[in-house]
């Protein structure tokens, strides 16, 4: 499966980079000199979302700007292990009622 994403990402930059380069020759009658700036600026909001998008095809990782996965299983493993504390405190008989499996 990684060799096709390899493949796409090739295809995708490949059409990218023919795309830019038929727009200056497109817009060239048009707009004169000022096709340059305005391919310019395409360009760089193009290749920006397909930077964006290389980034979040693989969002799990230990990268600064990935979802920090350990962080939310810690968070959910404190969760459980204090509902399960509850639920082992009130079928013991303490006393505590109104708990979640009453």
């Amino acid at each position: 499966m990684d060799a096709d994403i390899t493949a796409t990402r090739i295809h995708q930059k490949q059409v990218l980079a023919l795309f830019n380069c038929v727009l200056s020759f497109a817009t060239v009658d048009d707009f004169g000199w000022w096709a340059v700036p305005i391919v310019a600026i395409v360009a760089f909001t193009l290749y920006g979302i397909e930077g964006i998008g290389v980034q979040l095809e693989d969002p799990f990782g230990y990268d600064k700007n990935d979802i920090n996965m350990d962080g939310i299983i810690e968070d959910t493993r404190q969760e459980v292990m204090v509902l399960l504390d509850e639920w082992k405190a009130a079928g013991s008989g303490n006393g505590i009622h109104g708990g979640m499996f009453d």
